[in-house]
């Protein structure tokens, strides 16, 4: 997330989901270079299922990587949440500052390391995600957004277990 626009009333951040398309991108290439593999060769099946690593990763390079801009504005009071695909597809999400707990990180260990990921919580206990970015981009933003909100943040560490 980058702060994009930033006044005394307003903040404005965006995400792009540049690691989804690096991954989408290198199936496709992986994809395209498959099917002129088996072109060549005339493996039907094999060139087939190049064909459907194509399509895939073009779906997700294209409709369910989402780039989000929020906007949290001081003279309405109320916080907007922008999706788009590269597509053009657009979803709005307005919330209310009164209506927001609290913003929040959490820590995940997964097989590729550490990942952050940014929530909205809401006092009625839904969790909006925001984005998954590294802990120093995501506090850069979500710092100025919870003092212009007026609202609580914080890091959640990840859960610990003796037993796992």
């Amino acid at each position: 997330m980058k702060i994009i626009r930033q006044t005394d009333t307003s903040l404005e951040i965006r995400y792009l989901p540049t690691d989804k398309w690096i991954e989408a991108c290198a199936i496709m290439i992986w994809g395209f270079l498959g099917v002129l593999e088996y072109m060549i060769e005339l493996d039907a099946f094999l060139m087939a299922v190049c064909v459907l690593f194509l399509l895939w990763s073009s779906y997700i390079f294209l409709f369910s990587s989402k780039i989000r801009h929020c906007l949290a504005d001081q003279t309405t009071q109320a916080f907007y949440i922008r999706d788009r695909n590269l597509v053009r597809t657009e979803t709005l999400q307005k919330y209310f500052f009164s209506e927001i707990s609290n913003l929040e990180i959490r820590e995940e260990k997964t097989r590729h390391g550490w990942e952050y990921f940014a929530y909205l919580n809401l006092k009625s206990g839904e969790k909006i995600d925001l984005a998954q970015e590294s802990m120093r981009d995501l506090e850069t933003s979500l710092r100025p957004l919870a003092k212009l909100i007026n609202c609580p943040y914080n890091l959640v560490p990840q859960e610990t277990s003796f037993l796992n």
